[in-house]
């Protein structure tokens, strides 16, 4: 019996000195937490079923679908067309505001003096943009409650994206493109499929970047859930970088304003 008994307790041991130590992991309890993922990039995953640009830099994100061709060479064409053009077209003036949201007084000094305010330090005209991209990005949230069909509507005016803090990506575009037009530098709101962007002057060339995917802020239920916010890819990034996404390929570029009054595209 003792002679057994040795036997069984040296298998035992020798089955305990085999066994991997990762084995005790599921007991374990391990929490990861996700990256934060931007509203617009979900957009992209869920609706058109293209991977994230960041997690897949290559550029060979974008599905290959047939109408590709056709909207990456009429989307070459917008953009050509509005090269073509002076960066002084699109400075559109001090009645901007009045004469394409039909602001009063009251609502147009709001945009100015937080355009001032956002720009005090501010130089030259890339600085500018670069501030109003992180106001942008780090104060506005974007609205999961419209999004995910809680309520019907949305603020997309520059005001109550402004004063209230909460959008889509319309929004964020729109609210941009005031406040830069606010403080002199031409800036304009770019159209894509389902989405859209800025592009603006920065004193040398133009820059495009879209502050909906920089931002990981968050409202719903009525709450904000403040996410920060990133200028790593998708501030300052190429028009042929911007043809490898979907989301990003430019259907309409800034419209015109002559004396206030909304126009057609140029």
């Amino acid at each position: 019996m003792k002679r057994h008994a040795c036997r069984s307790l040296i298998l035992i041991l020798v089955l305990i000195a085999l066994t991997p130590l990762g084995t005790c992991a599921e007991t374990r309890s391990i929490t990861r937490t996700p990256l934060p993922v931007s509203p617009a990039r979900q957009t992209v995953e869920i609706v058109v079923g293209v991977p994230n640009p960041e997690v897949y830099p290559s550029g060979k994100a974008r599905a290959s679908l047939a109408k590709d061709a056709q909207l990456t060479a009429e989307a070459r064409d917008i953009y050509a067309n509005f090269l073509a053009r002076g960066s002084e077209f699109y400075l559109y003036g001090d009645d901007f505001l009045a004469g394409n949201y039909g602001y009063d007084a009251e609502k147009c000094a709001f945009i100015v003096n937080l355009a001032r305010q956002i720009t005090a330090g501010c130089s030259t005209a890339a600085e500018k943009i670069r501030a109003v991209a992180s106001y942008a990005s780090d104060k506005i949230y974007y609205d999961y409650d419209y999004y995910e069909g809680r309520k019907p509507d949305v603020h997309y005016d520059p005001y109550a994206c402004l004063y209230y803090g909460y959008t889509v990506c319309g929004g964020y575009a729109m609210s941009v493109e005031a406040l830069l037009q606010a403080v002199g530098v031409p800036c304009g709101y770019v159209s894509a499929p389902n989405h859209a962007f800025n592009i603006a002057w920065d004193g040398r060339r133009w820059l495009l970047f879209d502050t909906t995917w920089c931002s990981y802020n968050v409202y719903r239920n009525g709450q904000k859930q403040y996410g920060g916010y990133s200028l790593d890819t998708w501030y300052d990034y190429t028009f042929e970088f911007g043809l490898t996404q979907y989301n990003h390929i430019v259907s309409g570029m800034p419209l015109t304003i002559v004396n206030g009054k909304l126009k057609q595209y140029p």
